[in-house]
């Protein structure tokens, strides 16, 4: 870097130093500048003035803690929560302006007081089982007998002229009439 670029130039592609409440960062200016009109893309850009330390770094006065996710999004777009408030980052998101992170933490907020979060995260449905299928397409009467119950529960079906589509779902039994639409399935 030439002289006068100790803390940034003018390229998109140059490093800069921060020093973030004492805490060393080095990023490149493209990653902090990809959000317009955040504090970043001011800061860089002249708009704000730089306070710098004693080795040409833009010292910032905040939580380095609270930096290094912020940072870690700015150069992936995803978000790793572990060990952090969400409270806390998103205080932070909002004093650099970092949108479209302040909105994602709102909505982990909001999940986290939902009664709903844990399930649309954490939630378990076990596999469908594959359903056994008879088809049976003649005009005349025809008897479909369940398999997979006990000898009490097994039962007999007579159909008629129509198609129609039996399956065992569960511990129950499926019928489906081709004919007509999904509304009319009954389960046995």
């Amino acid at each position: 870097m030439a002289g006068n670029c100790s803390g940034f130039c003018a390229g998109s592609g140059e490093i800069v130093q921060l020093n973030v409440g004492g805490t060393r960062f080095s990023t490149s200016r493209q990653t902090l500048m990809w959000i317009p009109d955040s504090f970043f893309s001011s800061l860089l850009s002249g708009r704000i003035s730089t306070l710098r330390d004693e080795t040409g770094a833009i010292f910032i006065d905040r939580d380095p803690a609270a930096f290094a996710p912020i940072l870690n999004f700015l150069r992936t777009k995803e978000l790793d929560l572990r060990g952090v408030s969400i409270n806390v980052l998103r205080h932070e998101a909002e004093f650099y302006g970092i949108t479209p992170l302040v909105r994602r933490l709102l909505l982990c907020e909001e999940l986290e007081r939902s009664s709903c979060g844990s399930v649309l995260f954490h939630g378990y449905l076990p596999s469908p089982g594959i359903p056994s299928r008879k088809i049976s397409c003649t005009s005349a009467p025809t008897t479909e007998v369940r398999t997979g119950q006990s000898g009490s529960e097994a039962g007999a079906q007579v159909s008629g002229a129509q198609p129609t589509l039996v399956a065992a779902v569960g511990e129950s039994m499926v019928k489906l009439d081709q004919m007509t639409s999904g509304s009319d399935a009954a389960v046995a």
